[in-house]
């Protein structure tokens, strides 16, 4: 009533009232029931235009912390009222408008600003003046309307947060000034209140919105997350933002690619425009994923005639201002698409999520493109697996129905474990190629590789393409970017993949099968030999290779208790598992030293089948009446494996997740292998075909000829062992590749052929191969696409076809070829089987007059770190193989598959071995230095693996060496306390070591510093060499140095420093001469730092090779205080 009278009045005395007067007038009725301003789930904003909201977000997504549930705004009031006020709130602020008249604001930026937090900078946006002026104007009708007393209104729109530092900070602003120069203005007539919505991720959404003026119709929205495909509109001439609802597309096959098209000052990519160009266009796939795009590359691309005009859709315009500097984007020639990105826990390492529209016919596609972390360090491999799961688990919950296409720059290293998902597919693997080869990162073959990489310069197969078990199969995978090699576009390789959808498996007609035709292949003649049945059998019986009866059976009862422990059904009625014998032991080719190699498949999970497996072996105990233990759980290899001791036996195995496959278990023997119960995805049949391809090989060797053909791998086994060709991952042959090619002789050879008459076609037939051109396999003759870097291919049976010898180099496949021959040519003399043999190592150590020599010494304490460290130092020497091969390739390389140490020397406490290199070619005097090089670069490589090296309890060293100073050599036979058993603690996950904690009344932290006492237990003195044996651990050098340098009661001046220089070797110089500043020209680092001697009675006195630390502390341990 007051103020209708108050109104009556000023309306009869013709007074003009002002918009703050009216305002104060409403401001009074109001107070008396205020609303508090409390809630974080309201707010009140200015929204700008939906166009402006998506320019700004794309930079935002990258750098602000409240991007996406947050649109780009400016904030007037937060907090607001409780959600359940917003209705009253929202009429409370018509009336103050509709009192204060507020005009219209024209919002223009222009300029950028900061302010800083505690831990960060704030980067924002913010208006003209007059433009501020306004919109404090506006702000406050909204904060007397609602009795706000806090701090004054400062118009801004938050960009993102940076750390305090120059760069990021000066980037960011930069982003923001590129924002403004595009053009940042928009007119706003309204309040917009927000309301969180907690069921989609607390996101704010419009809850209402307040006009200025009651006359006025406000149309505000909140940017869609979804972003359109912008679209080259050959008519206009130019890129325009795709329609919203754009015209499905059928797509019935598809060919897709992703390309890293490097981003480098120091490489700049306008040179290389047209040659990427070139690239993209090879491809000739219809949708292609590009990363390291920047500002600069952008708009060179997209305004690249010949790319628009096949590419004309695309995640950008070419005006865009990027978020980061180095970007993933979309290109399609095939369909529309909308897109948006995924936070991975980075958010300058984002997925860029496309949806392609594509017809009801078409199964809805996702693609999700990435380019992950890069590093080698234990740290970023975890963050890289991490993020991946993150990808993963975000799509499976917003596309649960889609068929997904993950591919991009995964940075994925040969440490790094599969992505740990069993719905998703390696499209290189589904091609039949094998997981370590098609590099896309190539140093030694890529000169802008060679610039860009840092100490590891081996192969990397970066770039991948992973897809969805389903409704897509690939096929015609391929790598591009090679036209100009001594110029290439990028420091990347791209890789293409042709994807064709299929219907459901249900409606796949049942596979006949068909008679094989006769193979097309030349017949092997015998050969003349004075080789006899009867002299195989003795040098194998002679060298132990003939498994006695009570052996096989203790393996098959060994086999038979694992069986029934895995297998058994328990409580779990629901679960079915089902195991066999596979592998060497299942082809009756074993021998006493041989693991037996086992397979389960069931209809589970694997991760619940290895959580099953583990949990029914620990619930044994140990001792244990089945006499099973537990060796180890190698989690992290590209097909999982737990090896076990059973009665002594060593046995192996594997799982296979196929349910239909464990349900027809007993009729496996009998299917053809184009059976629809094998239409599994390549995962699966990776593990399955280790069955199958056992089941193919005895069904070809009959069992009349099966005597001859176990005979023949066994003497063929025990030449390849001695002649130093025997070792699968090292590149050499294995038992499988010798059943393989035994078989592929007897299939040409009639039924009455020995084992000698076999063992000699072996060797004449192998020794004159042309391994770089042709495969090897049984069968019908089968299409493979080989890849540039297989030196040797040797196909698995069962399909999908593998390569088993994938790990071939050029200087293995050379060793072997000349061993064959050289035993090929023995035979032909007469010679006898045991010469034609050789003696072996004795042989291989004075064969040669040059050397590579790999020390490795272990001194620690957990011999699980040391055969971790043995483990990644053997598997790199293939890479370190093709390294050399490349590098040098007039040099000749042998390695010797075994590890080796000197006769004269150790007592068995710790690791001290080495690895020979045997080295001979034209001009092996002439490429001296090359090679050391080479040598000093592996050094570092391993020495820089955090993971797998503790300079405080290891040491590697490579070194090149003469026939003469090898000394007494014979293979290492040191065996690791533990007796070869992982610690049971490293089984388990982090979830069920909280369980047994709180179990035990522990806390998480408790539980996790008992586990590391029991790793860390006392460490055993290591022997010292020339000097009485040490008690402590083997001081740092660094300690050493110090000590010598700063002890008055130590001459410096009488020492000597000795180190590894990167070209000559091991040198000296006097330890005043070292510098320890990283800025001196002469800095070397303490790594290399192999011992010190004193001059006067030329004593060393500390040694890493040697574990040599003649050197007491200053002062007693249990002096110490710390």
């Amino acid at each position: 009533m007051r103020i209708k009278a108050c109104c009556r009045w000023h309306s009869a005395g013709h007074l003009q009232t002002s918009a703050p007067h009216a305002l104060r007038l409403f401001s009074m009725a109001s107070q008396s029931d205020a609303l508090p301003l409390s809630s974080y789930s309201t707010a009140v904003v200015f929204l700008p235009s939906v166009e402006l909201q998506k320019k700004l977000n794309i930079v935002r997504s990258a750098w602000d912390k409240s991007h996406p549930r947050w649109t780009a705004h400016f904030t007037v009031l937060f907090p607001f009222v409780e959600p359940s006020h917003l209705p009253e709130a929202a009429a409370r602020l018509r009336d103050a408008c509709s009192a204060a008249s507020l005009a219209p604001i024209t919002a223009d930026i222009d300029h950028v600003d900061t302010f800083s937090m505690r831990t960060y900078k704030t980067v924002y946006l913010s208006p003209s003046a007059t433009a501020a002026a306004s919109m404090k104007s506006a702000w406050r009708v909204a904060a007397t309307t609602f009795g706000y007393s806090g701090r004054d209104f400062i118009p801004h729109l938050t960009l993102g947060q940076t750390p305090h530092g120059e760069d990021a900070l000066n980037f960011l602003i930069g982003k923001g000034n590129a924002l403004i120069a595009s053009g940042l203005q928009w007119t706003t007539d309204c309040f917009v209140l927000l309301r969180k919505d907690e069921a989609d991720g607390g996101r704010m959404k419009i809850a209402h919105v307040v006009p200025f003026q009651p006359s006025s119709s406000c149309s505000l929205s909140i940017a869609p997350e979804l972003c359109p495909a912008w679209h080259f509109d050959s008519a206009v001439g130019c890129w325009v933002s795709a329609s919203p609802a754009p015209q499905p597309t059928p797509l019935r096959s598809f060919r897709v690619a992703t390309y890293n098209i490097l981003e480098d000052a120091a490489i700049p990519s306008s040179p290389r425009i047209s040659a990427i160009v070139r690239a993209i266009l090879e491809s000739d796939a219809d949708f292609i994923v590009l990363q390291e795009v920047s500002d600069v590359s952008l708009p060179l691309l997209l305004q690249n005639v010949e790319l628009r005009s096949t590419y004309t859709w695309a995640s950008y315009s070419p005006s865009a201002v990027l978020p980061l500097s180095r970007n993933v984007m979309m290109l399609s020639r095939a369909a529309s698409f909308s897109w948006t990105t995924v936070d991975l826990g980075d958010k300058h390492k984002p997925a860029h999520i496309v949806i392609p529209h594509v017809d009801s016919e078409t199964p809805n596609l996702v693609f999700a493109a990435v380019h992950l972390s890069a590093g080698s360090s234990i740290e970023i491999s975890a963050k890289r697996a991490k993020e991946m799961v993150t990808l993963l688990a975000h799509v499976r919950s917003e596309w649960p129905a889609h068929e997904w296409i993950v591919l991009g720059d995964t940075n994925f290293q040969a440490t790094d474990g599969p992505i740990g998902d069993d719905v998703m597919d390696d499209a290189w693997e589904l091609s039949g190629s094998p997981a370590d080869s098609g590099p896309t990162y190539e140093p030694t073959l890529n000169s802008l590789a060679a610039r860009t990489s840092r100490q590891d310069r081996s192969p990397k197969r970066y770039d991948r393409v992973y897809v969805k078990m389903g409704r897509l199969v690939a096929q015609n995978f391929s790598r591009f970017g090679f036209a100009t090699p001594e110029n290439p576009a990028s420091d990347h390789w791209g890789i293409a993949v042709s994807l064709a959808v299929i219907g459901p498996s249900a409606s796949t007609p049942p596979v006949v099968a068909a008679e094989a035709p006769e193979l097309d292949r030349h017949r092997l003649t015998f050969l003349e030999s004075s080789l006899t049945d009867a002299e195989l059998s003795e040098a194998a019986r002679r060298e132990g290779l003939v498994l006695s009866d009570a052996g096989f059976l203790q393996r098959q009862a060994a086999a038979d208790e694992l069986r029934n422990v895995i297998c058994s059904s328990g409580d779990t009625t629901n679960v079915c598992i089902r195991m066999a014998v596979v592998g060497s032991f299942a082809l009756g080719v074993s021998v006493p030293s041989s693991d037996v190699d086992c397979l389960a498949v069931g209809n589970i999970s694997s991760a619940t089948f290895w959580r099953l497996a583990r949990e029914r072996i620990i619930a044994l105990g140990w001792p244990n009446a089945h006499n099973i233990r537990l060796r180890r759980f190698v989690k992290e290899a590209a097909v999982p494996m737990m090896e076990f001791e059973v009665d002594g036996v060593k046995m192996d195995l594997q799982y296979c997740p196929a349910p239909q496959v464990a349900e027809s278990w007993d009729t496996l023997p009998e299917l053809p292998s184009n059976s629809p119960l094998f239409s599994l995805p390549v995962s699966t049949l990776r593990s399955l075909n280790a069955f199958r391809d056992s089941l193919a090989l005895l069904k070809l060797v009959i069992p009349a000829r099966r005597p001859a053909f176990v005979l023949a791998h066994r003497s063929l086994r025990h030449f390849c062992k001695r002649r130093g060709i025997f070792a699968s991952k090292f590149g050499y042959l294995g038992s499988f590749h010798l059943s393989i090619l035994l078989v592929r002789i007897l299939e040409s050879l009639p039924d009455s052929a020995t084992a000698a008459q076999i063992v000699r076609v072996f060797l004449s037939e192998y020794g004159t191969w042309d391994w770089a051109v042709e495969a090897a396999y049984i069968g019908l003759p089968r299409e493979y696409a080989r890849a540039p870097r297989e030196a040797m291919v040797i196909l698995s049976p069962e399909k999908p076809s593998l390569n088993i010898a994938s790990a071939s180099t050029r200087s293995t496949v050379q060793s072997i070829t000349r061993a064959l021959q050289e035993g090929n040519r023995l035979l032909g003399d007469g010679a006898a089987w045991t010469e034609v043999c050789g003696t072996g190592l004795p042989s291989f150590i004075t064969s040669y007059e040059r050397y590579a020599k790999i020390d490795i010494s272990f001194w620690g304490s957990s011999s699980m770190t040391g055969r971790g460290l043995v483990g990644h130092l053997e598997s790199r020497f293939v890479h370190f193989l093709v390294q050399l091969q490349t590098s040098l390739p007039s040099i000749q390389a042998h390695f010797w598959p075994e590890r080796l140490a000197d006769a004269s020397g150790g007592d068995g406490d710790s690791l001290q071995a080495f690895y020979l290199i045997g080295l001979s070619g034209s001009r092996l005097d002439d490429t001296v230095q090359t090679r050391l090089a080479l040598l000093e670069a592996f050094a570092e490589d391993i020495r820089g693996q955090a993971r797998y090296y503790d300079e405080a309890s290891a040491f590697i060293y490579a070194s090149e060496v003469s026939r003469d100073a090898l000394g007494t050599v014979c293979k290492d036979t040191f065996d690791w306390p533990d007796g070869g058993f992982d610690e049971p603690q490293a089984e388990d996950s982090d979830d069920e070591s909280a369980s047994r904690a709180d179990e035990q009344g522990l806390s998480r932290d408790d539980s996790f510093s008992l586990d590391r006492r029991k790793k860390e237990k006392k460490r055993k003195p290591p022997r010292a060499a020339g000097a009485a044996q040490s008690t402590a651990k083997l001081r740092p050098s660094a300690d050493v140095y110090n000590r010598l340098m700063w002890d008055p009661s130590v001459s410096s001046e009488d020492h000597l420093i000795g180190y590894e220089d990167r070209f000559k070797g091991l040198k000296e110089m006097p330890i005043g001469s070292w510098k320890r500043e990283v800025e001196d020209e002469a800095f070397i680092p303490f790594h290399r730092v192999v011992h010190f001697r004193r001059r006067t009675d030329n004593v060393v006195v500390w040694d890493r090779r040697v574990i040599l630390n003649a050197f007491q502390p200053l002062h007693s341990d249990s002096s110490r205080t710390e």
